[in-house]
């Protein structure tokens, strides 16, 4: 009686044990995971600029160099439309690689 109490006890630590290494693991997976996806995103390759002056935003440069507003923010992934400054270099055209 008291072995197959033990072997229940054994059972039920590592149980437990495995699901403590998965709980610790899962972060790390997670961020794993999220990084190759954005690893699979285009690269942009810029083949015009235009350097931003006062009184621009996106819109009026996109109007202005009739440029496609989906390609613009594909080309400038990490610009910041609200935010933009005099001297900040935009893409206008390029291509996009995977």
């Amino acid at each position: 009686m008291a072995k197959a109490i033990n072997n229940s006890i054994n059972c039920y630590f590592k149980v437990a044990l495995v699901l403590t290494f998965l709980l610790i693991l899962s972060p790390s997976l997670g961020r794993m995971l999220a990084s190759n996806s954005e690893a699979s995103q285009a690269i942009p390759t810029c083949t015009t600029v235009y350097n931003v002056d006062t009184g621009d935003t996106c819109n009026s440069v996109i109007k202005s160099f009739d440029v496609n507003a989906e390609l613009f923010s594909s080309l400038n992934p990490n610009l910041n439309c609200n935010d933009i400054f005099v001297g900040e270099y935009l893409c206008l055209n390029g291509t996009l690689s995977a």
